[in-house]
């Protein structure tokens, strides 16, 4: 008698354990189906919103005046590929602005949903600590690649006859580079996030949320393996630290430090687009690439003409500050 209370005990045991793994395990599918489905959604929208706004161009250009139909194409390239990462970054703006707007559980109007996305108190707390941690960080690595002679510094681009219009250009850059990094941080690390973070462990949520933001900057740009690695080593740091702080503010703070510290303040290239900002500091190709002896180190210790986020030494600091925790160090 007593050893089938046993039994039916244990019986009884396995069965609520068994429950409460499948229950984990459909949570998991779902958030993992969820984060699939935003991905997805968002890929499918950065298709659809750079055909139409090629198809605009294609029409402008080839309806105005000029030479022969194979050199308006290039003329056509040309305008698509300098405001690309113009219009990467509407694309991520407008799908924020269509996902808040369409969300039929949504309590606040968009305005609304809009501002606590932007917050003030988000930006003094979260963005600007990790924007000053960004700028840190980029600033010493370019000022380490003057000091090993790998780059050069060729002197401030901004000539007095063309001041407005230079810092125009470089302001609508930082604002692109803005509103890319800090929607996507949004979508990524704030609404694919929370479909993972119930029943997932954190190493492979940010492996998994990693994965599918290198897939998406695959999509948008043409990117070669190095700056891949970079890019998933950055996204492993900022997933593991919203995770930690819950809020995706301070790694859209760092991300969008790094590309506006290397692009529009120091003209160095980013996500395979080049941009003539604030100051001029140039890779040297004959310095670097030509000499017998630690030439290739050098390229990939600096990224070469791929830029800095090509760079081994950004790679190593990245997996520095993802073992941090580990090591024990703050």
């Amino acid at each position: 008698m007593k050893s089938l209370l046993i039994a039916r005990t244990r019986l009884l045991q396995f069965r609520i354990e068994l429950a409460e793994r499948m229950r984990r395990l459909a949570r998991r599918h779902h958030g993992v189906t969820r984060a699939l489905l935003i991905c997805g959604s968002y890929a499918a929208w950065i298709l659809l919103f750079r055909l139409l706004i090629l198809t605009f161009v294609t029409y402008f250009v080839m309806s105005s005046a000029g030479g022969p139909g194979g050199r308006r194409f290039e003329e056509v390239n040309e305008a698509f590929g300098g405001a690309e990462i113009g219009i990467i970054s509407l694309a991520a703006l407008s799908y924020v602005v269509l996902a808040l707007a369409l969300n039929p559980l949504a309590s606040r109007s968009l305005w609304s949903a809009l501002v606590s996305i932007l917050s003030p108190a988000r930006l003094e707390r979260r963005f600007l600590p990790g924007f000053a941690k960004g700028s840190i960080l980029g600033l010493g690595m370019i000022f380490a690649f003057l000091l090993s002679g790998s780059h050069r510094y060729l002197g401030f681009f901004i000539q007095s006859e063309a001041l407005g219009f230079a810092l125009g250009g470089v302001a609508l850059r930082v604002l692109g580079l803005f509103a890319l990094a800090y929607f996507e941080e949004f979508i990524f690390r704030e609404k694919i996030l929370r479909s993972l973070r119930p029943a997932a462990r954190p190493l492979w949520t940010a492996t998994f949320v990693s994965t599918l933001y290198c897939g998406i900057k695959l999509l948008q740009f043409d990117l070669g393996i190095m700056h891949l690695l970079t890019l998933f080593l950055a996204s492993f740091l900022l997933t593991r630290r919203a995770l930690t702080e819950d809020d995706f503010g301070w790694g859209a703070g760092y991300w969008t430090a790094l590309l506006v510290v290397f692009n529009p303040l120091l003209s160095l290239p980013v996500l395979g687009t080049d941009f003539s900002g604030a100051f001029l500091v140039k890779y040297q190709a004959a310095a670097g690439e030509l000499a017998d002896s630690g030439g290739g180190t050098l390229r990939l210790l600096t990224g070469g003409a791929g830029g800095p986020l090509s760079a081994i030494a950004l790679q190593a600091l990245l997996i520095l500050d993802i073992l941090r925790p580990k090591l024990g160090l703050r």
